[in-house]
């Protein structure tokens, strides 16, 4: 931890140096014990495949899913996970060449890990915030402390950097003591960094789940992490009404979506998550990740994380790194924070 806050400092300072717009970027490397220290970079067109029993196990749950789709089942063939020759960093890579609003990926609702919806009442509509302590209990009473979730979700689990030890593991602020998270020195990351730990304290002991404290902080942390908060606009028929017109309705849902969850974060990415819903048919509805720019074969793919409009510290305080990017993209594909689609039975 002392290595990480002794990094932590010096890139600090690269930032206020260097920043020269609203939007900070460390263009600095740092070095750290940990495997895969604090920058990131999106510049590398050459992977190592990950062939290990875990992912292979993914791949075939993710696989009886699809069925309901009805979508092909040789995407598997069109992507893959593996790590980076450049960095070492997991993530998603092309196995062919993708154009401007192709469908890369499908992922069904059915494999998904809903922790928590909020439905338009009386007009008025909350929007749901993955990085909200509370879900990341949420997370753990309805599928890390059930038995039959567990099962359910195995294959998933298996793939999750559930220990602090995990090469894939990427530590937050959560995990510093208060001193450490003080030594900062910018007040107002220092005030939301030690307001947030000392919630999910706070929460966890009123519960009466101070023995599972660390596992929860876990889950707090993979919830603020990975999941992804949504916000669409679903149709609905008039009650006591025949006609065909439809109204709309807000609504925010946060949610862990296996496989998708693995791909990394650029500024200018390539990529972007659409959400396809079928009130009809839920159980044709899918998570989908379309291109946005042309993506050669043998690149990792990368989508924005955020609102993309936050500065290097606060990408560090939710995700645990600093962003370093070759400014190789000339577009940007939007925000994490999606708008879902209607689609009728009868559409492909």
């Amino acid at each position: 931890m002392v290595a990480y806050h002794v990094v932590l400092r010096m890139v600090v300072v690269v930032v206020l140096v260097s920043a020269t717009s609203s939007f900070l970027i460390v263009q600095r490397e740092g070095t750290t014990t940990h495997p895969h220290s604090f920058v990131k970079k999106a510049c590398c067109n050459h992977y190592i495949p990950d062939e290990s029993p875990q992912i292979q196990r993914l791949m075939e749950w993710l696989s009886s899913h699809q069925e309901g789709i009805g979508y092909r089942q040789r995407q598997w063939n069109d992507v893959a996970i593996g790590s980076s020759s450049e960095a070492g960093i997991r993530g998603v890579f092309s196995k062919r060449s993708f154009l401007p609003g192709d469908v890369i990926l499908k992922i069904p609702y059915t494999s998904s890990l809903v922790i928590n919806e909020e439905y338009d009442k009386f007009g008025q509509t909350k929007l749901l915030r993955a990085q909200e302590p509370h879900f990341g209990f949420q997370f753990w009473q309805r599928y890390m402390n059930d038995t039959e979730a567990r099962v359910k979700y195995q294959s998933y689990f298996d793939c999750l950097p559930l220990t602090s030890d995990d090469p894939h593991f990427d530590p937050t602020p959560d995990f510093w003591s208060e001193d450490e998270i003080r030594q900062v020195e910018l007040p107002s990351l220092v005030d939301q960094w030690l307001s947030r730990k000392r919630y999910i304290y706070k929460m966890v002991n009123d519960a009466g789940q101070s023995d599972n404290r660390t596992t929860i902080l876990l889950c707090c942390w993979l919830v603020q992490t990975r999941a992804f908060t949504i916000t669409y606009k679903k149709k609905k028929k008039k009650e006591n009404s025949t006609a065909t017109t439809t109204t709309r309705s807000l609504s925010s849902r946060v949610v862990l979506i296996p496989f998708l969850d693995m791909v990394n974060h650029a500024r200018l990415a390539n990529a972007r998550i659409k959400v396809v819903e079928n009130i009809t048919y839920p159980n044709e509805s899918y998570y989908a990740l379309v291109a946005t720019d042309i993506i050669p074969k043998g690149s990792e793919l990368f989508i924005c994380y955020g609102t993309g409009k936050e500065t290097s510290l606060e990408l560090f305080g939710k995700y645990g790194f600093f962003w370093a990017s070759c400014q190789r993209r000339r577009r940007s594909s939007g925000v994490a924070i999606v708008v879902v689609a209607y689609q009728p039975k009868n559409m492909e």
